[in-house]
């Protein structure tokens, strides 16, 4: 009898421990969800946050990822030769070539514009922003892959830009008018956009 009602108890602290882990979840990911809209009032800081956030680390985790895990073979083989406790160095060398070539290839594959992506946040910690008054010619809401509203700006010189995350001020334009807008220069990363006076 004894027996299970120790069991009972220990099924209970387990439900309550996995009940905990839901309320925890959901807790976490509404305060992610509160801090990605409060980045769209951020200003040019948010627009930023949310290009490093989405762009530079969430697109390109699975290569990023595998360049880790292809560096952290060929640490962990250096480490045991340099410690000489291999069992076999040369089959540890044997292995651990292939899978560090292997893992750093895959993910040098899947990153999608890393290089230049970096070169921008380079650019917005150093200041280099580029700012530019244009007039727009066309304009045009739609949606986006992420379900937000993404943004078309068209200027008088035949340059698109394409902005995937609502900001302040990306919406409200007059076609003809002029605008000064500032961007980081390689992917163009727009952050702000603001009527010229």
């Amino acid at each position: 009898m004894k027996k299970r009602s120790a069991r009972n108890k220990r099924a209970k602290k387990n439900k309550w421990a996995r009940a905990g882990v839901h309320i925890l979840f959901w807790c976490f990911s509404l305060l992610l969800a509160y801090l990605w809209i409060s980045l769209e009032d951020a200003g040019e800081s948010g627009q930023f946050a949310k290009f490093v956030i989405h762009t530079v680390i969430l697109s390109n985790l699975f290569g990023l990822f595998s360049i880790s895990l292809g560096i952290g073979f060929a640490g962990f083989a250096a480490y045991k030769l340099i410690t000489r406790t291999a069992y076999d160095p040369k089959k540890t060398v044997l292995y651990s070539i292939p899978l560090f070539v292997f893992f750093v290839g895959l993910g040098a594959f899947l990153t999608k514009d890393l290089s230049k992506n970096m070169m921008d946040v380079k650019h917005y910690v150093t200041g280099h922003i580029v700012e530019e008054r244009v007039v727009i010619t066309h304009f045009t809401i739609y949606e986006n892959n992420h379900g937000e509203d993404g943004y078309e700006y068209t200027f008088s010189d035949g340059r698109t830009f394409y902005e995937n995350h609502e900001g302040n001020g990306f919406e409200d334009i007059t076609v003809g008018q002029a605008y000064v807008i500032r961007y980081l220069p390689e992917t163009p990363k727009l952050l702000s956009i603001k009527p010229a006076e």
